[in-house]
């Protein structure tokens, strides 16, 4: 309506003397109430407002089909719009199944690490409280081999960060010592207690390649094989 209503036009008879302009819509109403000359039609004003008259008929049904192609495109938008969404849901369900096994899988992997970091809690809680053996100074000697592997053994895999484990392999090189050197004082269990420090060093991870490989060859020398009885 504002495309047909928006054209310019004369009066039908303004070549007779009227002078009106204006929107196609306003037409009529000038011709019925303003206009004496259409009104009153001489000569070649019956032949101008007749083709007006044509031509105001035609684009009105221009403007119909106009409005009729523009509900049309109405439509389509609309209906492509539904079939849009419904592909996005339908796509996203099929995502979704893809992905079930996979999730139910992980939440099985943490129930199970959570039940087992629940039973370490448990285990540690109900671990009985150790002496301390360790209170800063390296005084493990041939009197207290047991103590030695007994700190050594309680953190096999890593050594806690306030001891220096190269002085720990100091304080085993010396109990080695009076066990290479047969002492007349050794205890008569030393030599059970140093074959059991001894293994326990080779074990852990404290030491570096070197005094490891000085470890396995004092215990060879006295203990036979590493991997023997």
């Amino acid at each position: 309506f504002r495309v047909w209503s928006g054209i310019q036009v004369k009066c039908g008879g303004h070549e007779s003397g009227c002078a009106w302009r204006g929107s196609i819509a306003d037409y009529e109403t000038h011709v019925e109430n303003n206009c004496n000359v259409v009104r009153n039609p001489t000569g070649n004003n019956v032949d101008v407002n007749l083709e007006l008259t044509e031509e105001v008929d035609a684009l009105r049904r221009e403007n119909l089909e106009m409005k009729e192609q523009l509900e049309e495109s109405r439509r389509v938008n609309r209906m492509r719009d539904v079939l849009l969404r419904e592909a996005v849901v339908t796509a996203t369900d099929r995502t979704c199944d893809h992905f079930a096994p996979i999730i139910e899988q992980l939440e099985r992997e943490r129930d199970s690490l959570r039940q087992s970091r629940d039973a370490l809690r448990e285990n540690l809680n109900n671990r009985p409280n150790l002496p301390i053996i360790f209170h800063g100074d390296y005084d493990f000697g041939r009197e207290n081999v047991r103590e030695l592997f007994q700190l050594i053994s309680r953190h096999l895999d890593d050594i806690p960060g306030n001891i220096d484990g190269n002085k720990i392999f100091n304080c085993v090189r010396t109990c080695y010592i009076a066990l290479d050197h047969n002492y007349q004082d050794n205890s008569d269990n030393y030599w059970w207690d140093m074959r059991m420090l001894l293994v326990t060093c080779l074990e852990s991870n404290w030491f570096t390649d070197k005094q490891w490989d000085n470890i396995v060859g004092w215990y060879t020398k006295h203990f036979g094989n590493v991997n023997g009885p």
